[in-house]
């Protein structure tokens, strides 16, 4: 779970995704589900003061992309929202979508994602979610695992290699 708003989910964007990707999502032993955490009181009722202003339009502009032009776009419009980080505004939100292609104005007006987002932070919270990032590793056999925060990719080694070994 992560939120676009958020300084140490950029942390694990940058520094930490690029190993896993190499060593354990493009080699079939893991996937990467990304579900939204925005921690923006426009949409997070759980949150007792305002951390990351537009976040929540952030989110559901993603999944406009997504709609429109599928997990590639989606992947290339979450990246540039990582790289634009900042207190977002729905201008710059369709701003950024049509550079890359994608017309996301009626989606993002309609807030048609809203509940999209409103369900991956009840399951967050769930999950036991109260920080981003916050990853919930679900082993073969169903057993779980969080991991909160921005950690090192040696500590997402540890854990993951111990799952797949065990």
């Amino acid at each position: 779970f992560s939120d676009y708003g958020c300084v140490f989910c950029k942390s694990f964007w940058e520094n930490t995704l690029p190993q896993l990707k190499t060593e354990y999502i493009e080699t079939g032993k893991a996937k990467l589900v990304y579900r939204d955490l925005p921690l923006d009181t426009e949409c997070n009722s759980v949150l007792s003061r305002q951390l990351h202003p537009g976040a929540c339009k952030a989110a559901e502009a993603a999944e406009c992309v997504r709609e429109k032009g599928g997990d590639i776009a989606y992947f290339e419009y979450h990246d540039i929202l990582f790289e634009n980080q900042k207190a977002f505004t729905e201008d710059e939100l369709k701003t950024w979508a049509k550079q890359i292609g994608q017309n996301i104005d009626s989606c993002l007006d309609s807030g048609k994602y809203s509940s999209e987002v409103l369900n991956d932070i009840a399951d967050a919270t769930a999950a036991g979610g109260t920080g981003t990032p916050y990853f919930v590793i679900i082993a073969e056999d169903g057993t779980t695992t969080t991991i909160s925060g921005a950690e090192s990719f040696a500590n997402f080694k540890r854990v993951l290699d111990a799952l797949l070994d065990g």
